[in-house]
């Protein structure tokens, strides 16, 4: 468990330090991409138009297939859906999947709000917080789809300690090579580390009301950068 602690401490660090490198470019690039003469845009396409309902998950896998994900904001017809290539929604992977009802939320979606295609599979963040009034028990969960069979592959579950009322599940991004799902937490602030392998998810921080995360590329050797409170954030691999 420590190693796997300090894995996930390193790998937290080498996903900082690329957000770093890309806030300190050279000036002198900038000023010189300024001058330089705007590329020709491509002409924007309607591909498919939801007539109302609000996306807000879009994926492309890298064979070209097309996923969108709805918000249970309000009265929707599916919350996962595949787009034709006449810009039809089917949902997916099924009907079942998208038949929440009050009380079902273990194996249907409950209120998607992140579809993301890696490593072969469609990864669905359910927040399980219909119109944002409250996580539905046991309906947290980050949904695993193979997508050369369209089955579900593995459910994550987030319990009451990992997405606690309040909390609100809004991305995910996965770190196939070490195995790690990362979710960010736009209710209460935090970031959530689900190990792949064990399905063990964890909180790693909580921030202040009003507060920002800081997130430091070498907590070890570099100082604490200030937040709105005239304090400190500091994210680390052992901190809840």
């Amino acid at each position: 468990m420590t190693s796997r602690s300090s894995r996930l401490g390193s790998y937290f660090s080498v996903l900082l330090v690329l957000a770093v490198l890309t806030g300190c470019a050279d000036e002198g690039a900038q000023d010189a991409s300024h001058s330089s003469p705007a590329p020709e845009q491509p002409e924007l396409q309607t591909v498919a138009a939801s007539d109302g309902v609000q996306l807000t998950g879009l994926t492309v896998t890298e064979d070209k297939r097309t996923f969108v994900s709805f918000p249970r904001w309000r009265d929707i017809p599916y919350s996962v859906a595949e787009v034709t290539s006449d810009g039809r929604f089917v949902p997916y992977p099924n009907d079942a999947w998208n038949g929440w009802a009050a009380g079902a939320g273990d194996t249907t979606f409950v209120a998607v709000q992140s579809v993301v295609a890696a490593d072969g599979a469609l990864w669905v963040l359910d927040p399980a917080s219909p119109k944002m009034a409250g996580v539905v028990d046991s309906g947290a969960k980050l949904v695993k789809i193979d997508l050369e069979t369209d089955r579900v592959e593995r459910i994550y579950r987030l319990n009451s300690d990992v997405a606690p009322q309040g909390s609100y599940m809004n991305d995910v991004r996965i770190d196939a090579e070490h195995q790690y799902a990362y979710v960010t937490d736009s209710g209460l602030g935090a970031l959530v580390a689900i190990d792949l392998d064990t399905g063990d998810p964890r909180r790693r921080h909580r921030a202040g009301r009003g507060g920002r995360l800081a997130l430091l590329p070498c907590p070890d050797r570099l100082p604490p950068v200030p937040n709105s409170h005239g304090g400190a954030t500091r994210l680390e691999s052992g901190a809840e």
